[in-house]
């Protein structure tokens, strides 16, 4: 698909992740997910897997520039990637502190300008 449209989708394991890579390979772009893992990621048809965690600049960098050797450019970016988990900080206190931390870089990171070298 070297003419189509090449979309970068981030958190594509589950969720509106997937579903949103499903819609871009359905409108004919050739599309790449990223997954933490691309051993334990369900495979999904159209989409190529790409593992990185959107936390690790390294990883960023190194799938990014993975995506870049294989499609020459970037021309949509989408971040899905988030970490759940269950509950409040009421019900669960755990879910306080480090844990709120690394769901707020898991969501806000990716798009913060810095990261726009890595594209």
């Amino acid at each position: 698909m070297p003419n189509s449209e090449v979309v970068v989708i981030t958190g594509v394991s589950s969720g509106i992740g997937r579903v949103t890579a499903e819609k871009f390979v359905k409108r004919g772009c050739q599309v790449f997910g990223t997954v933490r893992s691309t051993t334990k990621a369900q495979a999904i048809p159209g989409v190529v897997l790409v593992e990185m965690d959107i936390r690790d600049e390294a990883s960023v960098q190194y799938g990014i520039q993975a995506i870049i050797a294989q499609a020459r450019r970037i021309d949509v970016l989408v971040n899905s990637a988030q970490r759940g988990f269950p509950g409040n900080s009421k019900k669960y206190p755990e879910s306080t502190g480090a844990r709120w931390r690394r769901q707020h870089d898991c969501r806000c990171r990716f798009g913060r300008v810095e990261d726009a070298p890595h594209a």
